[in-house]
C-alpha cells in the first residue's frame, strides 16, 4: 500500500478552500439592568441578535462598544444549575482567571496561575440582598441584588487587560443601602456607591469615574481583540447573527483561560510563553495544564491568533522528554506532575502540522527547545504512593528541570513517533490509558485508536518531509536523515496498517483494543462496550481500511452509536465494574467516557465522514454540536459556554450536560466552524431567549470522579493573603 498523506485536522480544508490566515460606561450597564422587567420565572435571554440591521454586515471593529455589548451579552435570572462566565488576563500577560456565577455574590473562584492556587476566598461583599439578575458579558459580569426593587444594588466585576493582576469591583447602590466588604477577619461598611481595585493583598478604593474608565478600556480591548481575531479567520460579514455570537463567545472563552509561564534560563529569547487551558475543574480546581488537551486547542487558535498558537507549541515542546513523550499534567505554575499517556506525543505532531498548514510559518521549525528531564511516573502509580500523595497535597512537587540540550521542533516531532512501544499483535501499547484515560487497567494491552493516531502522524510527517525537501531536512537533522526517515515512516505505516487489518477487524467494525491477556474489547462478543467510536474515526483518517470495510464501519456507527444525530462514545454502556478494562466500567452509565456524547469525538468522526466523501451527513452531525442548536431543556447549562460532554441515551438523564465551562470543546468546535459556517443550519428555538421549566436546582457545581462519585467543586489549594491592606478614599 502506498503511504497515504491525510491532509486534515478538523479543518475540512480538502473539501473547501483554505482560509487566508495571513465606551460602555458602568452607568449604562446599570441603567439597563435597573429598568428591566424580570418575570418571576425568568431564566435568561441573550441580546436580540436579529435586530441589528445593517450593523451586522459591517466589520466588528467598527461597531460602537454599546452595540457590541448588547449583541454579545447574556442576561440570566435563576437557573437550575449555576451559569458561569470566565474572566482572565493571561492573554495580556497576567495570571488571573475568575469564574463568576449567578449564585451568592457572583464570585465563584479566583485562580492565581502563578501560584497554582485559589485565592481571596475570604474576600466578599455582604448586605447585598437577594440576587435578582445577572449579565454575563465579554470581559465583565454585572449582578443586580436587592430585596426592595426600588433600591437595587448593582455589582460589576472585571479584570484590567494587562499584567498587573488587578481585579476591579464597582458597586452601584442607592443611597442608604448598607454594603459590607468582608476581607480576612475584618470588615468595612459603606452607605454609597464605590469601587475597589484588588491586587494581591492590597485593596484600594478608587473613584467611580476611574473605575468606569477602566471598565470601558477593558471592554474595548476585548472588543478589538475579537474583531481582529474574526478578521484573521476570514469570517465573512454575511454570517448568520447567531453564529457570529457563537464565534465571539467561543474565541473569548478560549483566550480567557490563557495562562503564562515565566521562562528561566537560556531556553528562549522570550521571558514568558503563554499556554491554553482546557477549563472546567481541570483548570479551576485541578490547577493544572493537560498536555494533549492543550495541543488539541492549537489548530483553532492558529486560525485567529497565530502568535499565541506558536507560543503554546514552543512551550509544549519544553514539556516533552527526550523520548518524545509529552508531559500529561503540570501545575499552572509549571511543576510537572505525571508522565504522559500513550497517545500524548501524537497530538504534538498533529498540532505542529496543522499550525504549519494554517499559518505557513515554517520558521517555527528552526526554533530550538530543550527537553523535560524530570523523572516522571504514571499518575496511577503515583497516586498509590502515600508518601508522594502527601507531598503532592502539600505542593512539594519538584519544579520543572530542562536539559541543556536543545533541538529543533523538527527533531521534537520526529522523536514523537520513534519510541512507540508495541504489543504482540503489532499494535501500539495502551500503557496506563490512551486518549480515554479511563481505559487504565491494561498496561500490557494494545490500543487500536493509538494505531490510527500513529499511522496518521507517520503520513503527515512523510508529507512534511517531502514538502521541505532533502536540503532543509538534512540541514536540520543531519546527513542521510531525509531518505532514512522517509523509509522508516513508510515501513512503520505499512506495518501498523497490516496489523490493524489482520488482527483488529471484528467483522463489521474494528475492535477498540486488546487487554492484558490479549483478548479483544470493543468487540461484538462483549456484553458491554461492543463498539467504540474513536478507533473507527482515526483508522479512517489514517487511510487504513479499504472502501468495503469503511462502508461497514459507517453503517455500524449509524446503527449502534447514533441517536437524534448525536454520537455516543461507545455502546452499550458498562453496567458492571470490570477491573480488567479500567475505571470506565465504574463511571455512571451513559456519562463521561462510559457512553457520553463528546463533541471532540463527534468532530473526529465528522472528519472521517468528510474523508469518505459523506459531506452532507457530516454537516448534519455538525449542526447538532453547536450551542445555537442545543436542547436547553435537557442540557440545563450555559448556552454560550461549552461543556465537556452530554450524557448519552443509556444515561438516566440523557441530553444533560456534564463538566461546565470546558473551553477545550469550544476550541475544537471553533476550528471546524471556521470552515463550515456558510453551510450550517440553525434549528434551535432558544437562539435569543432561554425560558424552560426548572429542573431540580443545584446550588453548587458538580463533577464526577474517575470511579463515578459525584462531588462538588470545592477548592483544595487555597492561598489567601496573610493580611489585607485596605486604603480608603476620603469620605
Amino acid at each position: 500500500m502506498v503511504l497515504q498523506t491525510v491532509q486534515f485536522w478538523l479543518r475540512f480544508s480538502y473539501t473547501r478552500r483554505m482560509l487566508k490566515v495571513g465606551s460602555l460606561l458602568i452607568s449604562v450597564v446599570c441603567a439597563t439592568i435597573a429598568t428591566a422587567q424580570v418575570p418571576a420565572d425568568f431564566v435568561g435571554r441573550a441580546g436580540d441578535v436579529n435586530s441589528f440591521g445593517q450593523l451586522i454586515r459591517s466589520p466588528l471593529a467598527s461597531w460602537p462598544l454599546e452595540s457590541f455589548d448588547r449583541f454579545s451579552r447574556i442576561e440570566i435570572g435563576r437557573t437550575a444549575k449555576p451559569w458561569l462566565n470566565v474572566l482572565g488576563n493571561g492573554l495580556f500577560g497576567g495570571h488571573l482567571i475568575l469564574l463568576l456565577g449567578n449564585r451568592g455574590d457572583g464570585r465563584e473562584f479566583r485562580v492565581d496561575t502563578s501560584q497554582s492556587a485559589i485565592t481571596h476566598t475570604d474576600l466578599h461583599l455582604e448586605g447585598l440582598g437577594s440576587l435578582r439578575n445577572t449579565i454575563h458579558g465579554i470581559g465583565y459580569s454585572t449582578f443586580t441584588f436587592g430585596d426592595d426593587p426600588n433600591r437595587p444594588v448593582h455589582v460589576t466585576y472585571f479584570l484590567e487587560p494587562d499584567n498587573r493582576d488587578s481585579e476591579i469591583w464597582v458597586v452601584d447602590s442607592t443611597a442608604g443601602s448598607g454594603i459590607t466588604l468582608q476581607y480576612g477577619n475584618r470588615s468595612e461598611s459603606f452607605e454609597r456607591s464605590l469601587a475597589f481595585r484588588i491586587a494581591n493583598d492590597h485593596i484600594d478604593m478608587i473613584s467611580l469615574e476611574t473605575a468606569r474608565e477602566k471598565l470601558s478600556a477593558s471592554r474595548e480591548s476585548w472588543h478589538q481583540y475579537l474583531a481582529a481575531a474574526l478578521e484573521h479567520m476570514g469570517v465573512r460579514n454575511e454570517i448568520q447573527p447567531i453564529l457570529l455570537r457563537e464565534f465571539i463567545w467561543d474565541i473569548y472563552q478560549v483566550v480567557a483561560m490563557v495562562s503564562n509561564d515565566e521562562i528561566v534560563g537560556p531556553h528562549s529569547s522570550l521571558s514568558s510563553l503563554r499556554n491554553a487551558n482546557m477549563g472546567g475543574t481541570y483548570t479551576v480546581l485541578g490547577l493544572d495544564v493537560h498536555g494533549r488537551d492543550t495541543l488539541q486547542m492549537v489548530p483553532a487558535i492558529s486560525r485567529f491568533d497565530p502568535k499565541l498558537a506558536r507560543e503554546i507549541l514552543l512551550n509544549m515542546a519544553r514539556y516533552t522528554d527526550r523520548t518524545g513523550r509529552v508531559c500529561h499534567r503540570r501545575f499552572l505554575s509549571g511543576q510537572p506532575i505525571d508522565r504522559g499517556h500513550s497517545d500524548e506525543s501524537y497530538w504534538f505532531v498533529i498540532a505542529l502540522i496543522d499550525y504549519l498548514s494554517i499559518t505557513h510559518d515554517i520558521s517555527i521549525l528552526e526554533e530550538r527547545a530543550p527537553y523535560l528531564q524530570n523523572d516522571l511516573l504514571s499518575e496511577y502509580v503515583l497516586f498509590r504512593d502515600a508518601e508522594w500523595v502527601q507531598r503532592f497535597n502539600a505542593r512539594q512537587i519538584a519544579p520543572a528541570s530542562f536539559t541543556t540540550e536543545q533541538t529543533s521542533m523538527l527533531e521534537h516531532a520526529r522523536r514523537a513517533v520513534q519510541n512507540v512501544g508495541f504489543g504482540p499483535h503489532g499494535l501500539p501499547l495502551m500503557e496506563d490509558g490512551d486518549w480515554n484515560d479511563a481505559l487504565n487497567r491494561m498496561p500490557k494491552g494494545e490500543s487500536v485508536m493509538n494505531a490510527g493516531l500513529y499511522a496518521y502522524c507517520l503520513a503527515q510527517l512523510a508529507s512534511l518531509w517531502r514538502q521541505l525537501g532533502r536540503e532543509k531536512i538534512e540541514l536540520a537533522l543531519g546527513a542521510g536523515s531525509f531518505d532514512r526517515d522517509l523509509r522508516e515512516f513508510s515501513q512503520q505505516y505499512q506495518s501498523v496498517s497490516n496489523a490493524v487489518n489482520q488482527h483488529a477487524w471484528d467483522g463489521q467494525w474494528f475492535v477498540r483494543g486488546f487487554d492484558n491477556q490479549g483478548k479483544p474489547f470493543g468487540s461484538h462478543n462483549n456484553a458491554a462496550g461492543k463498539l467504540y467510536l474513536n478507533a473507527q474515526s482515526w483508522l479512517i483518517l489514517a487511510g487504513i481500511p479499504d472502501e468495503q470495510r469503511t462502508q461497514s464501519v459507517v453503517r455500524s456507527v449509524n446503527r449502534y452509536l447514533r441517536k437524534d444525530n448525536k454520537l455516543s462514545l461507545l455502546a452499550p454502556a458498562y453496567t458492571k465494574p470490570d477491573d480488567n478494562i479500567g475505571n470506565i466500567t465504574y463511571l455512571p452509565r451513559g456519562g463521561n467516557e462510559n457512553g457520553g456524547q463528546w463533541r471532540q469525538c463527534t468532530l473526529w468522526w465528522i472528519a472521517a465522514l468528510q474523508k469518505h466523501g459523506e459531506k452532507d451527513d457530516a454537516l448534519i452531525l455538525f449542526d447538532q454540536l453547536l450551542l445555537a442548536n442545543a436542547d436547553l431543556q435537557k442540557m440545563q447549562t450555559e448556552p454560550y459556554l461549552y461543556n465537556e460532554y452530554l450524557r448519552g441515551p443509556d444515561s438516566a438523564d440523557p441530553g444533560s450536560a456534564g463538566q461546565q465551562a470546558h473551553v477545550q470543546q469550544a476550541a475544537l468546535v471553533l476550528g471546524a466552524l471556521a470552515e463550515m459556517y456558510p453551510h450550517v443550519r440553525i434549528t434551535g428555538v432558544f437562539a435569543n431567549q432561554y425560558d424552560f421549566p426548572h429542573a431540580k436546582e443545584e446550588e453548587q457545581l458538580y463533577s464526577f470522579t474517575s470511579t463515578g462519585e459525584k462531588v462538588p467543586w470545592t477548592p483544595t489549594w487555597v492561598k489567601n493573603p496573610t493580611d489585607y491592606k485596605l486604603a480608603l478614599l476620603a469620605r
